[in-house]
């Protein structure tokens, strides 16, 4: 799994996404070499300008629950997409809630 997805204007991790966060950590741990990009995305209500930053508060959630996890900060980067990279762009709720999300590039 290398997306998590997020409630609306919410940068707050799920609790659901626990298993996922723990193994990308133990992941990095293995690997000190290892980088991951965390690019942060959201659906397209609002100014590009809130979905930039909203982008970027969810990355920051997930590079911090990386962190309390045992990563090493200096493996993470992070990158917003606000609104611009939606994976699915049919304008429903269904599809505005799979493109709120962040995504771990490996």
């Amino acid at each position: 799994e290398n997306a998590l997805n997020f409630d609306f204007e919410s940068s707050v991790v799920r609790d659901s996404d626990a298993d996922v966060l723990t193994a990308w950590a133990a992941y990095l741990k293995k690997d000190p070499k290892a980088a991951v990009r965390l690019e942060g995305h959201t659906d397209e209500i609002g100014t590009s300008e809130y979905n930039i930053g909203l982008g970027e508060q969810r990355a920051i959630a997930v590079k911090e629950a990386l962190v309390a996890r045992g990563a090493n900060a200096a493996q993470l980067s992070v990158l917003s997409y606000g609104e611009e990279k939606p994976v699915n762009s049919e304008g429903n709720r269904n599809a505005r809630r799979q493109n709120r999300r962040v995504e771990i590039i490996d």
